[in-house]
């Protein structure tokens, strides 16, 4: 079986719209900005200056930048549009820069999130979100920890995050946090390693978003305590997913860009008919983009046949199968079914085990990967018994989405809850792909061959769907079960 292209595949199934997504009343009524007093930089309640409540992910560039960083008169701001915050520079989207995908010094990061260390508790944090002191853009200031700073700072590095979730050095709190943060509704602003090149900049991988980051991008938290130690996940309960389907998602967190040539779908299920590959839109797809290294990242093709991927699936056993082929033989269930429960029961699975993976980032880092990279999988430890438990878990999710009356009713319940882990998996071009199929699943959709051949091709290229292809093979089961339309004559 031959890889199709993602790109190929999602312009296949999806449509594209930029419509953006709603947020409730009681989550907006948390965005109206805070006074200097209650802002996470500056002063505390009692009008001391608190470094408790000044936690910036950025780097200290006392080390770097001459004494007397105060702000002039003649402050940057005052010049500062909304499309230049600074006055001299464009600022970037925040989605475009937590898509990006950094290896340094071995520590590999999850694309699709950001993250911010700070000592105030959730119940602050979660009712108010972060929002910067004052008004002053200048980007020098801003690193120096002058005050009046208009940013705000994040990091795509969960260990720079920790590194100050207690505080600044000589003022350092038992219990600190980090937070965990969708580029959902987060302001433009600046990714400070791509302005200055400095080392110490480097390695912080800060974003300065100006402006405030409301409490409904907020996924969730952990707790650093001093030992190093982290606590369980806390969930932010005013957080507001995005939604996955690109007509109502913000174009860039799309798989593929409306700027981009669009493919001709006659074109694409013709070459699909004939086990060719799709044309994809210009610009090469994630999965064969460079890696830090230089080195292109091998086929699907290639990686599936590696003897390594044994290692992943060394844990599996008949047992997990057999109740997931029963319900298809009864017919209780098809394969709509378990695809929109997979990510219910990853969920579950993830929840469950959490605790069991090395560290926090490199539970992100793992599952961020899922049906991307099998290796990366590997690499990064995913617990024993984890995808066993997911298989085992299937069938029971799956028939209870399937009691939902309707479409909505269903998607509500596949989406109980979700993981933040799995939210940042539902970033990636294969998650993505995963969603727009869930969402078919869910209304029932007639498995036209188009959906079920797009579907099985996908899913046979993921960890999951090379498991069931090879142990219990899936395609006899579809055609039985499935009414399949043939193509239309092209």
């Amino acid at each position: 079986m031959k890889a199709c292209s993602f790109w190929g595949i999602v312009a296949i199934i999806a449509g594209v719209g930029a419509v953006p997504a709603e947020i409730s009343q009681d989550a907006a009524s948390q965005l109206a900005p805070r006074s200097k007093h209650s802002s996470n930089h500056g002063r505390d309640s009692h009008g001391e200056e608190s470094e408790e409540s000044s936690i910036p992910i950025g780097l200290p560039v006392l080390e770097i930048v001459a004494d007397n960083p105060a702000p002039t008169k003649k402050s940057i701001s005052v010049r500062a549009g909304p499309n230049k915050p600074d006055g001299q520079r464009e600022a970037v989207a925040a989605t475009e820069i937590a898509r990006r995908v950094i290896s340094s010094m071995n520590e590999e990061f999850a694309g699709g999130v950001f993250y911010r260390g700070d000592t105030r508790p959730p119940s602050e944090v979660f009712a108010h979100g972060f929002s910067p002191q004052g008004t002053d853009a200048d980007l020098h200031h801003h690193l120096n920890f002058a005050g009046n700073s208009r940013y705000v700072s994040l990091t795509l590095s969960a260990a720079t995050a920790e590194r100050y979730s207690r505080g600044r050095t000589g003022s350092k709190t038992d219990v600190g946090y980090v937070y965990m943060i969708t580029p959902q509704n987060v302001p433009n602003g600046y990714f400070i390693p791509d302005i200055f090149n400095e080392p110490a900049v480097l390695r912080n991988f800060e974003f300065a978003a100006a402006g405030d980051i409301p409490a409904s991008s907020i996924v969730g938290c952990y707790k650093v305590y001093k030992d190093g130690k982290t606590s369980a996940w806390i969930r932010n309960k005013r957080f507001i997913a995005p939604k996955s389907n690109c007509n109502v998602m913000k174009r860039e967190l799309c798989p593929h860009n409306e700027k981009t040539e669009k493919p001709s779908e006659k074109e694409d299920l013709k070459k699909h008919k004939n086990g060719a590959k799709p044309n994809t839109p210009k610009g090469k797809p994630e999965f064969e983009k460079q890696t830090s290294s230089g080195k292109k990242m091998e086929s699907f093709n290639n990686k599936v046949t590696k003897n390594r991927f044994l290692q992943w699936t060394s844990n599996l056993d008949p047992e997990c199968f057999q109740p997931i082929s029963d319900a298809i033989k009864n017919g209780e269930l098809d394969l709509r079914d378990y695809q929109l429960a997979f990510k219910r029961a990853l969920s579950m699975v993830i929840s469950d085990r959490w605790s069991q993976f090395d560290s926090v980032e490199r539970a992100f880092a793992s599952l961020a990967n899922i049906a991307v990279d099998v290796f990366e999988t590997i690499r990064t430890k995913v617990p024993t018994y984890f995808w066993r438990d997911v298989l085992m878990l299937l069938p029971d999710v799956a028939k209870n989405i399937s009691r939902g009356a309707t479409p909505e009713e269903r998607l509500e319940l596949a989406n109980h809850d979700t993981h933040p882990a799995v939210v940042a998996w539902t970033y990636t071009p294969v998650g993505r792909v995963n969603e727009l199929l869930a969402e078919k699943a869910a209304k029932k959709a007639p498995a036209a061959q188009t959906f079920v051949s797009v579907l099985n091709s996908v899913w046979s290229w993921t960890p999951l769907g090379w498991v069931f292809n090879h142990v219990f093979p899936l395609e006899p089961l579809i055609q039985e079960k499935i009414h399949v339309r043939t193509l239309p004559a092209s």
